[in-house]
This record gives structure tokens, C-alpha cells and sequence, in this order.
């Protein structure tokens, strides 16, 4: 009688150990910051938890001055509430996820979008899209990104059409 009850013990464990469900990164581990870069001219830092974030306009990175010296990229603070911080947060994290797909294409130069997420100083979650027309267009949650940054950022842009 011991040896059965102890079988159905061990039988039981291991069916409940198994059908567990799996828990997802972004349920066990906090982000501690995201990138959202485009074309390859902007990226927006948002560090989980502060009051402001960053956009880094990356299109004079490069640049030398009349004195030979590196330009720095022009850098504006943004500031999102929590909400939205979070709105942006799972947005991306969607996006990386489950990528969009878009049925147009466009040459290389146009509609990059790269989007990351930093977990500590070990890990991060990244997804590239590359040759899209308008990257704000690929999906509802695209588009809901490109208008919570547009809110901030007049001048942004997504690519064309």
C-alpha cells in the first residue's frame, strides 16, 4: 500500500512539475532600460523608473567642425509619464516578441527601425526591421508606438510611403 501511495506521489509531482506553465523573461526579470533607434539618424533611451529619457539625434554624430574636433550628436531630454513608459515598454517588448511583417519593400536606406531591451548589463532583447516603407504602418502596435513618440517629438519620422 506504501510502495502504490508513494507511486502516485512521484506520478503526480511529476505530471503537475511538467504542466506548469512557462514563465516569460519579462515576467521574471525587470528591464532596466530600452533603445528605439530608426534610421539610423535618432535614438530614444527610456531607463525604467526616471523622471526623463533621452533622444540622440544621430545624424551628425560624425560630423567635424572647423577645428577638426568630433561634433557631439545633438541630445534632447524627453520626459514620458509612467504610463506611457510602460505603454512603450510593452509595445516594444510585443514587437520583439512577435515581429510585424509588412508585404512592401523598400530599399535599404528607408524605414529602419531597430528596437532593444535591456535586462541588467548581461542581457538584451533586440529585433531589427529593415526596408520597410513606413515603419509606424506595419501594425496596430507600430502605430500606437509612432504616436505615443510623436506626442514628444513633432519631427519624427517613420519613412515614407
Amino acid at each position: 500500500m506504501k510502495l502504490s501511495g508513494l507511486l502516485l506521489f512521484c506520478i503526480s509531482f511529476l505530471f503537475a512539475s511538467c504542466n506548469s506553465p512557462k514563465k516569460d523573461l519579462s515576467d521574471n526579470v525587470d528591464w532596466t532600460y530600452l533603445q528605439i533607434t530608426s534610421e539610423s539618424n535618432w535614438q530614444i533611451t527610456i531607463v525604467n523608473g526616471s523622471a526623463f529619457s533621452r533622444l540622440v539625434n544621430l545624424h551628425h554624430r560624425y560630423a567635424l567642425s572647423s577645428d577638426t574636433s568630433y561634433v557631439k550628436p545633438d541630445t534632447t531630454r524627453l520626459k514620458f509619464s509612467n504610463d506611457e513608459r510602460d505603454s512603450i515598454y510593452y509595445l516594444v517588448n510585443s514587437l520583439i516578441e512577435r515581429p510585424a511583417q509588412t508585404d512592401k519593400f523598400c530599399t535599404e536606406f528607408v524605414g529602419k527601425l531597430k528596437l532593444s531591451v535591456f535586462y541588467g548589463e548581461q542581457l538584451e532583447r533586440t529585433c531589427n526591421y529593415s526596408s520597410v516603407c513606413n515603419w509606424s504602418r506595419m501594425s496596430d502596435e507600430t502605430d500606437k508606438l509612432y504616436k505615443i513618440l510623436k506626442r514628444h517629438i513633432p519631427q519624427l519620422s517613420a519613412g515614407t510611403d
